[in-house]
């Protein structure tokens, strides 16, 4: 038994084709240059070199190149056509006659190719031309093969009535052995799936129909292992996706395959009419009874070709209790994007069987999952009918995207594509998100001006991703996001879309420059948004007018009543404003509010310096009670100077000012001034008394004293212009 599997495993893998690994591209359009990204398996060498018609790209054999949707997104101004060449070579047929190609690594498994503007750089080696005799043919094909299309064998588990010994001696198998046969089947098994999955072989069709082993039930012995134990006889089967998997549920509590293979619920190329019709005529029986089994084909049928609600409607005629019927009524629900009415599919998620993938459509979540798991999930939906594909992939490939496992999401987009339910906005949508993965914002950004542009592609969620992204980069929603907000909004109303767009169009005039216009469209009553929304987006919109408005019309907002909802910190900016204009009453309304934490103490220093606008230093002092930081120190000293103390602003300051030091006549701490000499010199005389040597005569002190009087009174007309003196203070003394 052993000896046939192993041999019927090592001719699958031997004669079978190995699928080539397909490298995905992705397309964009700049000024200068257009740009490809290739999704390559890790760490893939290449060779870029001329042809006759442009370049060739040599990835090495085992891969395939998929084009698809790459001139969508580009002109042929530059690049005329891709050619998958074979064996691993790409032709690039240019249309420029002055351009060339340049190709770099941008990440591990990411190659950037650019055809650009001008003429190569010298010396490059894309230059070169690329020649293709070391690339070995494929083997020819022996003629007693042509009679097999394809050289697949699939694994065959014969009767044990057919086995015939490999062997002169057929080592007898007690129970135990036969158990641990049956496990190491299941185990090649598996792994063949999740090699398919990945595309390393290729399952010749209809290899899931060979039945199961059937082994005479017994009981093992007490001793018997629950499992390979390393170090002990037997075939364990590893590889390095087996790392970091999620633990499966056993066996006998995964729902069966049967419930899920939908591809065998309608004939290949049957038409919906032709199939749908039969089953809803078989229905109803004599006396209008539903009969037995015959919603629950229905309802097939109609999953199938991707139609929940319908489903649904036909299983709610037989209320069949059975698992199966349960089954069915929670895949119409996923289907149509609803949570399934029951918890039938919880706890199959690490299933590795075709339930994983409805498991994780219900659950909404691939993160779970190990690699083992996201292979189940995958390998099961290939295994789905092409419209459930296409109606799927998209939403699939978005928890791909939010589990960061941006290439089996890429796949998934690409797998889905050919269906006619496939190309639809949404996976056009999750197809920029692909990108803003790999690609970064900047690209994502423009798939979604070119989704814009498309009526096809354009719908709700298509423009309000493009006005997030536009907003997250820091740049200004043009006109055209702004009218389509609108626009989409009047033929939305009523929904919730209505209040997602008026959100946008809020934000999006709040970045325009836009405000008054934000404010008219928060405040109308015929967009139902939250009171507490309402409030958020009104305070943008005042704080973009706070901080960037001409004086003229922040004055005119600022003086009018303002819109419910303003944050602590709006209404700091707004009375800072108004201080800095000159308008402390206006600012000292504003100021009146309670705030808390950071914006409470802003609020005390506003408070203060409206106080000193309006010559209230005892307000200043109240203001500040118990703050002892550098800031309000300075601000206490400017109001006791106010007040004409000056000993008190003196010692309110830890760094006192010049005008302080003069004011309060702290001629000792003026002399040090060397920054200031003329504040030095002044303090030096009036420390120092004014006297003539006792040698002068009469008439040369007369003229000292003159000559003394005019350099003090140029000194002191100086300090004057720097330091104006109110006519109730009078001259600062010197004692």
């Amino acid at each position: 038994m052993i000896g046939r599997l192993l041999l019927a495993l090592a001719l699958a893998l031997c004669a079978g084709p190995l699928a080539a690994q397909s490298v995905t591209m992705r397309s964009g359009e700049h000024p200068t240059f257009t740009r490809l990204v290739l999704a390559v398996p890790p760490g893939r060498d290449w060779r870029l070199g001329r042809s006759d018609e442009g370049y060739l790209l040599d990835l090495g054999r085992g891969v395939s190149f998929d084009s698809s949707g790459v001139f969508e997104r580009i002109p042929r101004d530059r690049l005329a056509a891709l050619e998958d060449r074979g064996n691993g070579v790409l032709e690039l047929e240019l249309a420029c006659e002055t351009c060339h190609a340049t190709l770099f690594r941008w990440r591990e498994d990411r190659l950037v190719l650019d055809i650009r503007d001008g003429p190569a750089p010298a010396g490059s080696p894309a230059e070169r031309p690329l020649t293709l005799a070391g690339t070995p043919p494929p083997p020819p094909v022996e003629e007693e093969e042509e009679a097999a299309p394809d050289a697949t064998l699939p694994i065959v588990v014969p009767p044990a009535e057919e086995e015939e010994p490999l062997l002169p001696f057929a080592p007898a198998m007690t129970d135990p052995d036969m158990t641990r046969v049956a496990e190491m089947e299941a185990d090649i098994l598996q792994s063949l799936s999740r090699a398919a999955t990945l595309g390393l072989i290729e399952l010749q069709p209809g290899l899931e129909d060979v039945p199961e082993p059937v082994l005479a039930p017994s009981d093992p012995p007490e001793d018997a292992p629950e499992g390979m134990v390393p170090g002990e006889p037997g075939v364990d089967f590893r590889t390095s996706l087996d790392r970091d998997r999620a633990v499966a549920p056993p066996h006998d509590s995964c729902l069966p395959d049967s419930y899920f293979d939908m591809a065998s619920w309608v004939p290949e190329e049957a038409e919906f009419a032709t199939e749908i019709g039969p089953r809803r005529v078989a229905l109803t029986g004599e006396f209008d009874r539903v009969t037995p089994g015959a919603a629950e084909d229905l309802a097939r049928g109609y999953l199938y070709y991707g139609f929940g609600a319908e489903a649904r409607d036909a299983l709610a005629l037989d209320s069949d209790p059975s698992v199966e019927h349960r089954v069915l009524t929670a895949l119409a629900a996923i289907v149509d994007g609803l949570a399934p009415p029951s918890g039938i599919l919880n706890g199959q998620q690490g299933c590795n069987a075709r339930v994983s993938l409805w498991a994780a459509l219900a659950a909404g979540s691939v993160e779970g999952l190990g690699e083992e798991g996201r292979s189940a999930v995958m390998l099961a939906y290939r295994t789905l009918p092409p419209p459930l594909q296409g109606h799927l992939g998209a939403r699939l490939a978005q928890l791909f995207i939010e589990a960061e496992d941006s290439y089996t999401a890429e796949s998934l987009i690409n797998l889905s594509r050919p269906a006619v339910t496939g190309d639809t906005p949404e996976s056009r949508l999750t197809e920029t998100e692909v990108t803003r993965v790999t690609d970064g914002p900047e690209a994502a950004l423009a798939e979604l001006d070119y989704l814009l542009d498309d009526s096809t592609t354009l719908n709700t969620e298509t423009l309000l991703r493009a006005i997030e992204l536009t907003l997250e980069l820091g740049r200004v929603p043009g006109d055209r996001e702004i009218s389509l907000a609108r626009a989409l909004r009047f033929e939305r109303r009523g929904t919730e879309d209505e209040l997602r767009l008026a959100d946008a169009e809020i934000r999006a005039l709040t970045a325009a420059g836009r405000q008054e216009a934000a404010l008219e469209l928060a405040a109308d009553d015929r967009h139902p948004l939250s009171y507490a929304r309402r409030g958020e987006l009104n305070d943008a919109a005042v704080a973009s007018i706070a901080e960037a408005a001409e004086d003229s019309r922040f004055l005119e907002q600022a003086m009018a009543p303002l819109p419910h909802g303003l944050m602590a910190p709006t209404e700091n900016a707004i009375a800072a404003r108004l201080l800095s204009l000159g308008f402390p009453e206006r600012a000292e309304e504003l100021l009146a509010g309670e705030a808390s934490g950071a914006s409470m103490r802003e609020r005390r220093y506003l408070r203060a310096e409206a106080a000193l606008l309006r010559g209230d230093p005892d307000g200043v002092v109240t203001a500040l009670a118990g703050m002892r930081d550098p800031r309000a120190q300075a601000l206490i000293a400017r109001a006791e100077a106010e007040a004409g103390d000056y000993a008190a602003a003196l010692a309110a300051q830890a760094e006192p000012e010049a005008e302080t030091l003069w004011r309060a006549g702290a001629w000792d701490q003026l002399a040090g001034q060397a920054e200031d000499p003329l504040l030095a010199e002044a303090a030096a005389g009036a420390l120092t008394p004014s006297a003539l040597p006792e040698d002068t005569t009469p008439l040369a002190g007369r003229a000292a004293l003159l000559a003394e009087a005019e350099e003090t009174r140029a000194m002191v007309e100086e300090l004057l212009g720097r330091f104006p003196v109110a006519e109730e203070d009078g001259a600062p003394a010197a004692d």
